[in-house]
């Protein structure tokens, strides 16, 4: 962030802030971002930004993957905890994700976690570079490649239409029976 008077979109903040911009806007709900109003737009000031970061704990990008980290132990924790019975008739993209990339990135949000609490930055980043590059690694390997868009549908031709049913206007049209 530039020094001054600067006025931030939402999109700004949720980039500086590595957050959603769902997540933004509840902050400022919530009240932990005081914005200005434009119309039906929020405009953050660059000061409130770098105020609500001095109040974290940690530092913007330890929050980040501190975030990534509780949320991916919990879906691994949620899953581990179903039925073998329902893990079975999980989708093949699901279970995929499930192989290839969250087993092994438990050790690496574990990692995370356990650095971010004896304050290790260098650590945290360090892990946050190994789980980017299991994450590239999946998208290379396993991840299943999109499908091929299929052309968009033709709205059918004035010839091409059915006749109506029955003759006169309550049978379907004014056209004569064939």
């Amino acid at each position: 962030m530039t020094g001054g008077f600067e006025l931030l979109t939402v999109a700004d903040v949720a980039r500086e802030l590595h957050k959603s911009e769902h997540g933004v806007r509840r902050l400022i709900h919530r009240g932990k971002l005081r914005p200005v109003r434009d119309g039906r737009r929020f405009l953050i000031p660059a000061e409130e930004v770098r105020r609500y970061a001095a109040t974290l704990p940690h530092p913007v990008h330890v929050m980040a993957a501190l975030y990534q980290a509780w949320s991916a132990l919990g879906i691994y924790r949620s899953q581990a905890s179903c039925w073998w019975q329902v893990r079975q008739y999980v989708n093949s993209e699901t279970r995929a994700v499930h192989e290839h990339f969250l087993c092994p990135a438990i050790p690496i949000y574990e990692g995370i976690i356990a650095a971010a609490k004896v304050r290790h930055y260098r650590r945290v980043e360090e892990l946050s570079l190994d789980l980017t590059r299991l994450a590239v690694d999946y998208q290379m390997l396993y991840a299943p490649l999109p499908a091929q868009r299929r052309p968009a549908r033709e709205r059918a031709g004035e010839a091409s239409r059915k006749p109506p049913l029955f003759d006169g206007p309550k049978g379907g049209g004014e056209h004569e029976a064939l």
